[in-house]
Parts: C-alpha cells; structure tokens; sequence
C-alpha cells in the first residue's frame, strides 16, 4: 500500500462557502472555517453587515465562477 493515501471527502466534511450579495451588485465569497466567526469572514473580506443585501451558504461544488 502507498505511504501517500488520497483522503476522500465524506458528506460531512464537504466544502461549504459563504456567497455575500452586496448592496452595490458585487458578490464576495469565502470559505467557511469552523474556528472563524461571521464578524471574522466580514472583516477578512474588508465589509461590512450594512453594505450586505443577501448572503447565502454554498457547497464548494455548486459555486458558478
């Protein structure tokens, strides 16, 4: 057997993003780390709750682009 074993993923492991649609029409996304909070990801991506007008959570395999 190889000393190098590709992990396959299961359902509970699968990628998850957050998708921010903001009130400008511009889409930020990031992924979803357990350890960082929602004020984490907004203040990684330099937002703001104010300038966000929907956010949704996406798996990995379903963003478009």
């Amino acid at each position: 057997m190889s000393k190098y074993q590709h992990h396959k993923r299961t359902p509970e492991e699968e990628e998850y993003y957050r998708v921010f649609t903001l009130r400008n029409g511009s889409k930020r996304r990031i992924k979803i780390e357990p350890w960082r909070s929602l004020q984490g990801e907004l203040k990684k991506l330099g937002i703001t709750e104010s300038d966000i007008f929907q956010m949704q959570m996406v798996k990995k395999k379903d963003l478009n682009g």
